[in-house]
């Protein structure tokens, strides 16, 4: 979500739109929301004792307390998260 708030800012930047000043600040609203929320759940996750794994974009593996967990997210459902993850940043 991070990697796609940037390329937006991005390219609303070097457009020409009318209401570039609100798009822009509204996209850093909601990345700054963003980057508040990832380190709590960091903190959460490390307070936790839990180690994550990444083997690519949707397959991580999970150690808690020694038990490992394989965990594997669907595109569609992940796609789907995501997207409304990005709608609660954007009416904040």
């Amino acid at each position: 979500m991070k990697l796609a708030l940037q390329r937006d800012r991005k390219v609303i930047g070097i457009t020409n739109t009318k209401f570039k000043d609100q798009y822009l600040a509204t996209i850093d609203e909601a990345y700054r929301h963003l980057t508040i929320d990832m380190r709590k759940n960091k903190d959460s996750v490390f307070d936790h004792d839990i180690r994550l794994t990444r083997h690519d974009w949707l397959n991580y593996e999970v150690n808690v307390r020694g038990r490992v967990f394989p965990v594997r997210y669907h595109k569609t459902i992940a796609a789907e998260w995501i997207n409304e993850r990005i709608k609660e940043y954007f009416n904040r």
